[in-house]
């Protein structure tokens, strides 16, 4: 009769960005690795790695190791006529969803301006249900206009209710900005000595020496006036048309009012060409544009591993009472590849299997942490069998378990491109396909 053992298990190994070991080196010691490598062993504790002909043969046992600390941290043996597959993913960046209301940023949308009519705009926010419940968690954005509407009165109305409401959140999920079709006039610029200082957060700008604007500087801004702040698209004032805009309400001396707190990065703004521009839209400009609110997913900062987990924001947005005005999808979120946050979480996950019987207190049990949120990740998955010719002591027959080891690399480290490089001999000879980042 079999002992009992455990099917599937995970074991994950973080590296860091360290050279190679040299082959045939022996490690029994954690002197004999730097903080952060990680090294194909065998039995003798002799390091494995491509120089020349196979490095690793179909029926020796190996194992990986990798030195936390003062200790040597080893994952289960394995034979490499017992593996199943071997995959490696590059990284690759999260990104955040971004969806339309209206306008787009080109082309043509608007929000339909009605007189006197309340816009619902609700905001489901996916992926909740694990915090509430069987309940999704619902925002909403909401707006009565005037009896003489206009798209611009409506988008600003809303993108204001929505930034109080989504304000009393403890972490930012959505961001939302106006935008609209005005064409950009590089002239009107806020040029270097009228230039604004911006603070995200802030419902006001502050212009260096006076109000005025374009390239001679003979406007001057007035109240009613709109506002574009975004990257430079070139000199002279060029903003891209999905830029933020804010309307003018009131202007004291050099400090000019907008009509909700700058969700823009903090600087300085003007027509210089820079990361930077700022761009005047006279009122009857923005208000003969096409007006549109854009909301982006925000990376969220309160990941802690056991605690908070790594997610990006979804959302659907949900107009109501808002007329022939669209939604379009126009980014979807993806998580990315090797990010800090999900390295961290299959590391304390893991961790489950070298012997942290408890996971689940406060705070939570953690061995080791060498996930790092200052690096980026690529990955290699070693999928293996685990006890191939015994039988389950139950049912007598040969259970189908399998292991798995993960292990992530800073990218471009000289120690995982050694280890991908012996792993894919290996499956290049043996399993028929390559293995790369």
């Amino acid at each position: 009769m079999s002992l009992y053992n455990q099917k599937n298990v995970l074991h994950v190994m973080v590296g860091k960005n360290t050279t190679a070991i040299a082959d045939a080196v022996v490690v029994d010691n954690y002197a004999d690795l730097v903080d952060g490598d990680i090294v194909i062993l065998d039995m003798n504790n002799v390091v494995h790695e491509t120089v020349s002909g196979a490095a690793i043969t179909a029926d020796t046992q190996y194992r990986f190791a990798t030195r936390v600390g003062d200790q040597l941290i080893y994952s289960p043996i394995w034979k490499p006529k017992d593996i199943i597959s071997i995959k490696a993913r590059a990284y690759a960046a999260a990104v955040q969803q971004v969806t339309y209301l209206g306008y787009i940023g080109s082309g043509t949308g608007n929000i339909e301006a009605i007189d006197s009519n309340e816009y619902i705009v609700r905001i489901l926010i996916e992926g909740t249900t694990s915090m509430f419940g069987n309940k999704q968690m619902y925002k909403f954005g909401a707006y009565k206009s005037s009896a003489s509407a206009t798209s611009a009165e409506i988008a600003i109305g809303l993108v204001d209710n929505f930034y109080y409401n989504f304000k009393r959140e403890p972490q930012s999920l959505i961001k939302f900005d106006t935008i609209c079709s005005a064409t950009v006039t590089a002239a009107n610029g806020m040029k270097s000595g009228q230039e604004v200082t911006v603070v995200n957060g802030l419902n006001y700008v502050t212009c260096e020496t006076d109000v005025t604007y374009t390239s001679g500087g003979g406007k001057t801004l007035v109240v009613g006036d709109y506002l574009r702040l975004g990257t430079a698209a070139g000199a002279n004032g060029a903003v891209a048309q999905g830029s933020a805009v804010y309307q003018v309400t009131k202007i004291d001396s050099l400090t000019v009012y907008l009509d909700r707190p700058v969700t823009v990065a903090s600087g300085t703004y003007d027509d210089a060409g820079g990361t930077t521009a700022c761009e005047v839209i006279p009122s009857a400009t923005g208000l003969a544009a096409q007006w549109g609110i854009k909301c982006t997913g925000v990376a969220q900062t309160n990941f802690k591993a056991g605690v908070f987990n790594y997610h990006v924001p979804r959302f659907k947005v949900e107009p109501e009472n808002c007329g022939i005005t669209t939604v379009t999808y126009s980014t979807a979120a993806s998580e990315g590849a090797g990010v800090y946050g999900q390295i961290a979480e299959l590391e304390w996950f893991a961790q489950g299997n070298l012997g942290l019987k408890y996971r689940v207190d406060t705070p939570p049990v953690t061995l080791h942490t060498q996930a790092s949120s200052a690096s980026t990740y690529e990955t290699i998955a070693i999928k293996y069998k685990i006890n191939p010719s015994s039988t389950d002591s139950v049912t007598a027959t040969t259970p189908p378990s399998h292991g798995e080891i993960i292990l992530a690399f800073v990218v471009n480290s000289d120690s995982g491109d050694k280890i991908i490089a012996t792993l894919t001999e290996w499956a290049a000879a043996n399993l028929g396909y390559s293995v790369a980042w």
